[in-house]
């Protein structure tokens, strides 16, 4: 196993992938064609990129191209495939804040321990750029149908949830009231969306699943009017 893999499976961390109706056709004639096309549809909105785009350049495999990166508390592995399925391996950037010193400039973060939070404000703007990439990969593909045709399968898991409670990564924000704890190791989701909705609706998709993983915390009245506004400060980046 690669061992930037290893390390994001060690702890907390996000499992995305995109896979269209057809998983064996071949939508690109090589793996350098998954790099020139996925090197155009990267998302851009807060300073790092989703996903992120090595400096050294992608690595390529026998049917797909590959970007990694272990730099503090950014640690990701992704993959686009000849098939166009897309597979990302993501890491809680909140269980890595001893490596990041970002956090370590900020008093409220020492001496959290790792696979004890997840931020609440972070996952409003992780699945936004997930659902932004997946809209561009989707309205921009190598047809005018995109890249996935008619309708595209989503699967999203959150990994290392058990015990974990959510918290607010804002400090102009007053904490919650009271610990929101996952009681199960994972949350896991999966969607089949047409091309039409993820074309139109990217930022409402991705929040009704930021609620669907905060319910996973029992988390039950949420201020979803807040994380929209969260999500359109963000998406003003666009």
């Amino acid at each position: 196993m690669n061992e930037i893999l290893q390390k994001i499976k060690q702890r907390g961390h996000w499992h995305v992938r995109f896979t269209g109706a057809d998983e064996y056709k071949e939508r690109f004639a090589s793996p350098v064609g998954c790099d020139d096309f996925i090197r155009n549809q990267i998302v851009s909105l807060r300073g790092w990129n989703y996903p992120h785009y090595p400096r050294e350049d992608a690595t390529f495999g026998p049917n797909y191209c590959q970007g990694t990166v272990d730099w503090q508390g950014h640690i990701q592995l992704w993959r686009l495939y000849q098939s166009g399925q897309y597979v990302d391996y993501l890491a809680l950037r909140e269980d890595w804040i001893a490596e990041d010193t970002w956090f370590a400039r900020d008093s409220r973060y020492a001496g959290m321990e790792p696979g004890t939070l997840l931020f609440i404000i972070g996952t409003v703007y992780t699945l936004t750029e997930v659902f932004e990439f997946l809209r561009r990969l989707t309205t921009q593909g190598l047809t005018p149908q995109g890249l996935y045709g008619n309708a595209v399968t989503v699967n999203i898991e959150l990994v290392g949830t058990e015990g974990r409670r959510l918290y607010v990564d804002e400090f102009r924000r007053a904490p919650l009231l009271r610990d929101y704890v996952a009681q199960v190791p994972a949350f896991s989701w999966e969607k089949t969306y047409s091309r039409e909705d993820v074309r139109d609706k990217a930022a409402d998709l991705a929040l009704e699943v930021v609620q669907k993983v905060f319910l996973h915390f029992q988390w039950g009245r949420q201020p979803v009017a807040s994380f929209k506004q969260d999500q359109q400060e963000l998406l003003k980046g666009l």
